[in-house]
């Protein structure tokens, strides 16, 4: 019993293959790197890292601290409290901003290392936890430290006795509480009021509520220096923050140091979690803030050891590991907005309420500089409209008021509302500008694209609203703004909505793609008079491989599950039919299948029997990249074949020889949706080069034909085999296929 199959070559039967460096161990492979500024010399990148592991997303703050932005504390105001960042952000006026401490969680709240906000010591480390922290000197510039408590309460008679923690959520020996504590509970142990510098009140209850603005809490656990104290006696309380490096101007706790000197020390902790970091350069002028998403589908997290590497690979020479899990957060502000986002993606789904956090601050004038010019979608079709938006922003990209005016090139024209009104096809550059000069000093740009003319709609519902979104022959989308849609219901039943955009009605099933011929035998004057012709076979039967011998393709490509199993046997006996059948007439690639790759040592068979399962060839002028698919992912298949992949690609993007690249497949559903994008991005960007673009999957119950941005992608059915044309020439039907369907009781073998 045959069924369809994917990847391979035997090395006797085919050309060698074509040249692509792949590295012997597989570097993770950075994708979709993004970078904007957020303020005087501050830029957030966010990028999305696949290793052979999986996928890792992170977002990174880089901030030039001599360039007018300053670094500073963040609280919901008092110690023993919680809230969202992003509320603690938006009060202290802050343009960005990382979570900081890790803290007693479920309980009080407050955080467990020291802090320091305007030199001024708001609480010391609990008892047993690290004293490291990270901040500002008072020189400007940034260090990781240790910050010790330096105080001393004052008895009656002139006795002093050393004060051991200050606004902490648990006390070891003498503790003092500031009115900054809030109104959470206190330690368990002896507790002193004293208010005005005389002791009011003294109790063994822990105690709770405000504290006197004019006053103070000691508490003493395990021992009874206190409770000499009597109401009445004078109480004085003193302390300051001792720090390790420069007087401090403010500084957050954490716990391990990261790096030290540009060194990763051994880190425990060898599990993966979302992570938050803050570091410094060497020269201590660039502060380095850091989040690593995790716990998703889409970031799998990092290791202490795995941040610690990303810290330095980001520049930074010292690092301190802050509070991750579900507590890590990263905001940064938009140019011409006045409070930041959320540019994470946090474990839990939204925010955690946190103590602390660092946040960034840069006070502009106000007065119009620039435009940011946003729209909800980069692409629009002849004919039709795109809104455009132009927010002001002064010197440090904060909110500034400004009307601009509006100048586009000659594919299409901007009304006085902003609205693009695409023409013809072709990049455009549209520009808000304020004044009447051209070159004026406040300006911002955007690029549209104008695609082919609108080919067909499709209409979605989701949370009660519709979209509508356009499609050109060539597969590129772009969602139609309301304005140009006209919507109608069935009077008889109000769920059945149309909508139509310039004659275009949205359908249930897209017209089949021309690629597709027809269904019927393989000689067919279409393909045949083209350069290069190559069969691929799906659902594979004796039958359909005397068939495809009778077309005389230039070669074969079986895709998958043509054994029963991965074992030895099964292998070879896939073997010995293909040879009998096409008796050396006909070369053939294999790819495997379900049914090769399905536990260990099964992919090693593959590869005895043959041949290795990914790879690419060139054959006049076409470009083969073979993919192994068979485990619904392409890094479990190989992660070094994405490598291969990424430079067959750059190779033919420069190569002029190569007039169109296919990649073959298995799988047309991959289990991972971030793969399938990458691969998606990828063969679109090379599309645009203007070079043919084309994806041959399998694995699914009937043959199928489409194409996205410009991708045109083709599914082999199980029951039949396809015949494939390739044009010499680049036309707009470069590549055209003929099904062939097995008739009923001929596909066992």
């Amino acid at each position: 019993m045959f069924a369809p199959a994917l990847l391979t070559l035997l090395a006797s039967a085919l050309p060698a293959s074509t040249a692509t460096a792949v590295p012997a161990h597989a570097d993770p492979l950075d994708i979709d790197r993004r970078t904007r500024r957020v303020g005087p010399g501050t830029t957030l990148t966010s990028f999305d890292r696949l290793s052979p592991k999986g996928w890792l997303r992170a977002d990174l703050l880089t901030v030039d601290l001599t360039a007018g932005v300053r670094a500073g504390y963040l609280s919901p105001g008092t110690v023993a409290s919680t809230e969202p960042l992003s509320r603690q952000a938006e009060r202290a006026g802050a343009i960005a901003a990382v979570n900081g401490d890790f803290f007693d969680i479920g309980r009080t709240g407050a955080p467990n290392g020291a802090a320091v906000d305007d030199g001024r010591l708001i609480k010391s480390a609990r008892p047993g936890w690290p004293t490291g922290t990270a901040g500002i000197g008072r020189d400007g510039l940034g260090q990781v430290a240790q910050i010790f408590l330096d105080g001393e309460v004052v008895l009656p008679r002139g006795r002093r006795i050393r004060l051991d923690q200050l606004n902490t959520h648990t006390v070891r020996g003498i503790g003092a509480y500031t009115p900054l504590w809030g109104t959470r509970p206190r330690a368990n142990g002896t507790e002193v009021l004293v208010v005005d510098g005389k002791v009011s009140s003294i109790s063994d209850e822990p105690g709770s509520g405000p504290i006197p603005a004019n006053g103070f809490v000691l508490l003493e656990n395990g021992g009874d220096l206190l409770r000499a104290l009597k109401p009445g006696d004078p109480v004085g309380l003193r302390y300051r923050p001792r720090s390790s490096g420069r007087k401090p101007a403010f500084a957050i706790g954490g716990r391990q140091v990261l790096l030290e000197n540009g060194r990763i020390p051994p880190l425990p902790d060898p599990v993966r979690h979302p992570r938050t970091a803050v570091g410094f350069t060497a020269d201590r002028r660039r502060m380095i803030l850091m989040t690593v998403d995790g716990r998703q589908a889409d970031s799998r997290g990092v290791t202490l050891a795995g941040l610690a590497a990303l810290m330095k690979e980001a520049g930074a020479h010292d690092a301190l590991n802050l509070d991750g899990g579900g507590s890590s957060t990263l905001l940064g502000r938009e140019p011409g907005r006045s409070r930041p986002r959320v540019e994470n993606q946090p474990s839990g789904g939204r925010e955690r309420a946190v103590p602390n956090g660092i946040g960034l601050f840069a006070k502009g004038s106000g007065r119009l500089t620039g435009f940011s010019v946003k729209t909800s979608s980069t692409r629009v079709f002849p004919g039709l409209t795109r809104r455009l938006i132009a927010r002001g922003h002064d010197e440090t990209l904060g909110p500034a008021k400004g009307v601009p005016r509006w100048i586009s090139g000659p594919r299409g024209r901007i009304d006085r509302n902003g609205t693009f009104h695409a023409r013809e096809p072709g990049p455009v550059t549209v520009t808000a500008v304020k004044g009447k000069a051209v070159k004026g000093k406040a300006r911002g740009q955007a690029e549209l694209t104008v695609l082919g003319r609108l080919a067909r709609v499709a209409l979605t519902r989701r949370n009660g609203a519709y979209k509508v979104v356009g499609f050109d022959r060539e597969g590129y989308s772009a969602p139609i703004e309301p304005s140009d849609t006209r919507l109608t219901c069935d009077p008889s039943d109000p769920s059945l909505v149309t909508a139509e955009v310039q004659g275009k009605k949205t359908t249930t099933q897209p017209p089949p793609d021309p690629v597709i011929i027809q269904e019927g035998t393989a000689q067919d004057s279409t393909l045949e008079n083209r350069g290069l012709r190559f069969a691929v076979v799906s659902g594979a039967s004796r039958h359909a491989l005397r068939e495809v011998v009778a077309a005389r393709p230039d070669f074969l490509i079986v895709n998958g599950d043509f054994a029963s199993t991965g074992r030895t046997a099964d292998l070879a006996a896939a073997k010995r039919a293909l040879d009998e059948e096409l008796g050396g007439r006909v070369p053939y690639h294999y790819l495997p299948g379900d049914q090769e790759i399905r536990g260990p040592g099964t992919i090693e068979n593959f590869r005895r029997i043959f041949g290795r399962p990914w790879r690419t060839f060139d054959r006049e002028g076409t470009r083969f990249i073979l993919l192994d698919s068979s485990t619904t992912t392409y890094r479990a298949g190989s992660f070094r074949q994405l490598h291969m992949l990424r430079n067959a690609l750059d190779g033919a993007r420069r190569d002029p020889s190569v007039r169109s690249v296919i990649v073959v497949g298995h799988h047309s559903r991959l289990s991972d949706p971030k793969e399938s994008a990458l691969l998606k991005r990828w063969l679109s960007k090379f599309r645009a080069t203007g070079k043919g673009t084309a994806v041959l999957n399998a694995h699914s119950p009937a043959f199928h034909a489409s194409r996205l941005d410009g991708v045109r992608t083709f599914t082999s059915g199980t029951n039949g085999w396809a015949m494939f044309g390739v044009s010499p020439a680049r036309t707009p039907r470069w590549l055209r296929a003929k099904v062939n369907i097995t008739p009923r009781g001929t596909r066992s073998g």
